[in-house]
C-alpha cells in the first residue's frame, strides 16, 4: 500500500487551513479588513509617529565609551542614570 496519496492530501489540508483567514480576525468595528495599513508614497509602510527616546525607553541606543568594557554600572552610576 502507498501512503503517497494520502500524505500529499494531509500536506494540502494543512497548508489550506494555514493560509485562510480566521473567523476572529474582525477589528474593533466588526468589519474584518476594514484597516488599511499607512503606506509611503512608494509602498513601504510607513513607520512616521512619534517614537520614545531614550529617556523614556531607559536604554541608550549607544555604550557610553567612558564605561569602557564593564558590564555593570556603581550605585552611584546606576542613581546617576535615573535621574
Amino acid at each position: 500500500m502507498s501512503f503517497k496519496p494520502v500524505l500529499s492530501a494531509i500536506a494540502v489540508l494543512v497548508v489550506t487551513a494555514c493560509t485562510q483567514p480566521s473567523g476572529d480576525s474582525a477589528t474593533a468595528g466588526g468589519v474584518a479588513g476594514a484597516y488599511q495599513v499607512p503606506r509611503t508614497s512608494w509602498g513601504d509602510p510607513d513607520l512616521s509617529g512619534i517614537w520614545p527616546g531614550t529617556a523614556m525607553v531607559g536604554v541608550p541606543m549607544q555604550r557610553d565609551e567612558k564605561l569602557g568594557l564593564r558590564n555593570v554600572l556603581t550605585d552611584e552610576e546606576y542613581v546617576a542614570r535615573e535621574t
